[in-house]
């Protein structure tokens, strides 16, 4: 189900963000596939065989997604960037969220309710935030790993100073496991994905940014840029 929305503020209780975008829910509890993705609402561009993506680099737009998986309860990111692959039956086989920039009060909040939703520990979370400074921004992060069934997750929140120097992100995989890795392997989608059946004609092309947008990479991200404010900031340290 998709709900459209242009608001200055959006998310769970007590998380702002700033933007306008598109709020999308994700049941992901009974063998989801590519064909779940579209009739949520969502329209992915092919970034390989068989991976795609909504937002990100090829689409700007800011949403908002809801998602339940097995054993858990709903929660919702903020997202830059969803992406999902597939095996060659086009059942998902990895799903990948990564929230936009968050301060350290929503990324700690947003973390625990991942965490509670998801039945994962928290242990050193805390810890974590409070260790945070100028010397462990560029280094810290906080992950969990669980595995349950034939699924994996990996959760990883840390501080983003390429996005900005006070902000954190949070980013969230999930991984289909059935069988072993040798037959994942003869699962693999060898040929260009495809819409499902009923959105054939919806294109999976990289979408055009919209006028004004900055450049992919963005020069101000790049690895010259990055570097020079590393050693900027050594020489503000006395290194």
């Amino acid at each position: 189900m998709k709900n459209a929305f242009l608001s200055l503020f959006f998310l769970l209780p007590g998380i702002s963000f700033s933007g306008e975008g598109t709020s999308y829910n994700l049941d992901l509890q009974n063998h989801p596939t590519l064909k779940t993705i579209y009739d949520a609402g969502m329209r992915p561009w092919r970034v390989t065989n068989d991976h795609c993506m909504v937002g990100g680099q090829g689409d700007y737009s800011l949403h908002q997604v809801t998602l339940v998986f097995p054993e858990s309860d709903p929660f919702t990111f903020p997202s830059e960037a969803t992406s999902f692959s597939v095996f060659s039956d086009y059942e998902l086989s990895e799903v990948n969220v990564k929230t936009v920039g968050l301060s350290s009060k929503d990324a700690k909040q947003l973390t625990s309710e991942i965490c509670k939703a998801l039945k994962f520990e928290t242990k050193g979370l805390e810890e974590f935030f409070s260790s945070i400074d100028d010397k462990t921004r560029w280094s810290a992060f906080w992950t969990i790993d669980d595995e349950r069934d034939d699924m994996r997750f990996h959760l990883l929140c840390r501080p983003s100073p390429r996005m900005n120097e006070t902000l954190y992100q949070v980013t969230l995989s999930a991984e289909w496991r059935p069988g072993t890795a040798a037959d994942r392997r003869k699962r693999m989608l060898l040929t260009p994905m495809q819409p499902p059946d009923g959105y054939q004609t919806i294109s999976m092309a990289v979408p055009t940014p919209p006028p004004g947008q900055k450049p992919v990479p963005d020069p101000a991200y790049s690895f010259d840029a990055m570097k020079q404010k590393i050693e900027e900031y050594k020489k503000q340290q006395g290194k």
